[in-house]
């Protein structure tokens, strides 16, 4: 209850927001006519998108999500030399443009030599770092079904450069 939410039409990003009440259902207003799909993200499960839908001026669309357990793993990235690299943020990206994951090197149980805790599902995705503004890495990364794993990737770039 109280999670939140979003809605997107498209590839633009989020255009409406609601929370959970106590049976489930969230009410999203204001949403373009268009095609759009739901996201969900709540803690401890890996982010959920529905199919595509039409969104009808004057009239109500009905999603239903459900939420299963991934896995939790810690994901870890080496730079050329090998020293441990500090991203901001990673997201697993699935080959439909999706995210299947996010982790954050701001959230209070992140690992402090770095890694990134994610909530995901067992796949083989896009690992896109950030470490701030548009400077960005990917890494190609496959998540098995161990819980807690902890996966070690390497890169040749740099952060900062645009090698």
């Amino acid at each position: 209850m109280g999670e939140h939410h979003s809605l997107g039409a498209g590839r633009r990003r989020v255009r409406g927001y609601g929370s959970t009440n106590e049976k489930g259902i969230a009410k999203i207003q204001g949403i373009s006519p268009g095609k759009i799909r739901a996201s969900v993200q709540v803690e401890g499960y890996p982010p959920v998108t529905s199919e595509e839908i039409d969104a009808v001026i004057g009239t109500d669309a009905r999603i239903q999500i459900r939420l299963a357990r991934g896995v939790n793993v810690v994901i870890r990235l080496h730079g050329p030399d090998g020293a441990l690299l500090k991203p901001e943020q990673v997201n697993l990206i699935r080959a439909d443009g999706t995210v299947a994951g996010s982790g954050y090197n701001q959230s209070t149980d992140a690992p402090k030599d770095g890694g990134l805790k994610v909530a995901t599902v067992p796949g083989t995705f896009k690992a896109n770092f950030w470490f701030g503004g548009d400077d960005m890495i990917i890494v190609d990364v496959t998540i098995g079904e161990t819980a807690g794993a902890v996966i070690d990737l390497k890169t040749d770039k740099v952060p900062g450069s645009k090698k």
